[in-house]
């Protein structure tokens, strides 16, 4: 009877893929709504980190780590913002105590809407938040580059799937997703990780 139990418990040594460090930055908008920007940063940190983003099982201690600092640049009405985000993501260096940097982007066309306490919704198929679509698409890349260090074309999965959410996002109204938009955005990043040489 007791093996049932145990059985029926949650596995603690297993964890989800990834830990990313996220910071949402408000000071450019000044001290009013502080609360807002907690839900806010606490909302992030709840749908990057406690997301099942592949079928691999990883230990505690095999996440791939990295780092989202969410700049707020400006409110543009009571729940849509324009920010600025630095994507940095490291990977050990194998038999050392040092790290490598994988990635490290800048991506200053964020525009978003965000409702406290409103679930955060994501649907690989389909582009129904910019907000979620935008993270989405940078934890897939930081996994892309992770597995691409374990074999060649190894994160190539990962990769499609930033692509696909790039497609899905061609008719929204928010900048950052189509190739005539800028030559150094959300497009051409995938674009340029898709399309290597082999």
């Amino acid at each position: 009877c007791l093996m049932f139990v145990l059985a029926g418990l949650p596995r603690v040594s297993q964890a989800q893929e990834v830990f990313c460090q996220i910071m949402v930055d408000a000071n450019k908008l000044g001290g009013a709504d502080q609360q807002l920007y907690q839900s806010m940063q606490a909302a992030i940190n709840e749908f990057v980190n406690n997301r099942k983003w592949t079928n691999d099982t990883y230990q505690f201690q095999e996440r791939i780590s990295f780092s989202m600092n969410i700049v707020l640049d400006e409110r543009l009405s009571v729940n849509q913002f324009k920010a600025t985000v630095q994507i940095q993501s490291n990977r050990p260096v194998f038999n050392s105590g040092y790290t490598t940097v994988m990635l490290n982007y800048t991506d200053p066309d964020w525009i978003f809407e965000y409702t406290e306490f409103q679930p955060l919704e994501f649907d690989i198929n389909m582009h129904q938040s910019n907000l979620t679509s935008m993270l989405a698409f940078y934890v897939y890349t930081v996994l892309g580059l992770d597995y691409d260090t374990f074999g060649l074309m190894g994160g190539q999965e990962f990769h499609q799937k930033a692509k696909q959410i790039v497609n899905n996002a061609q008719n929204a109204q928010e900048m950052g997703w189509r190739q005539s938009q800028s030559l150094r955005n959300r497009y051409w990043l995938n674009e340029n990780l898709t399309n290597r040489v082999s």
